[in-house]
């Protein structure tokens, strides 16, 4: 993941990572920038508000 998306922590680069292979539908967070990652929808607490 991080070799794809190199702004990821690596935290988040193996949470995501779960998520994706596990067949996730959405990752919910409160990190803004980690909608950038296209694998996988992304869902931003704030923006639900």
């Amino acid at each position: 993941m991080r070799g794809r998306y190199p702004f990821l922590k690596t935290v988040d680069a193996m949470q995501l990572a779960a998520a994706v292979n596990l067949g996730a539908q959405a990752f919910i967070t409160n990190d803004v920038k980690l909608k950038e990652f296209k694998e996988l929808k992304v869902l931003v607490l704030k923006d639900y508000s």
